[in-house]
């Protein structure tokens, strides 16, 4: 499941509502956490659910993922000893071109991850 969390920001292709996402900030925290709570409700509702959900981001959704935690607002790296949960993190060095290889490596990790601690 992917919830819409720009759906207030407005509708057109995914570069003119980032922008205009930026352009106003960005996401806000209360937004987003109402919204992805109001998904997790859902999704753990339905009769083929395990009770178990996990949450991926990248960019400014790991800036979300981030919000979702009940440690908010510490520095991720100062939470990381006390979380509940497992925690997997894929990092790059920022270049300007697309990297298909490291790309599906990185789902592979998150799709074994998610294998797992949710299945």
């Amino acid at each position: 499941m992917c919830p819409d969390l720009y759906c207030r920001f407005g509708h057109g292709t995914p570069d003119d509502v980032a922008a205009t996402v930026r352009a106003q900030g960005g996401g806000h925290d209360d937004s987003v956490v109402a919204d992805c709570a109001a998904a997790l409700t859902w999704l753990t509702a339905l009769p083929e659910s395990n009770g178990k959900a996990g949450i991926i981001g990248t960019c400014s959704g790991g800036r979300h993922a981030e919000a979702l935690s009940p440690a908010r607002p510490v520095p991720p790296i100062d939470y990381v000893p006390q979380l509940a949960a497992p925690l997997v993190g894929l990092f790059y060095y920022h270049t300007p071109s697309y990297r298909p290889q490291a790309a599906m490596d990185g789902w592979e990790k998150v799709l074994r991850f998610f294998g797992r601690h949710l299945g």
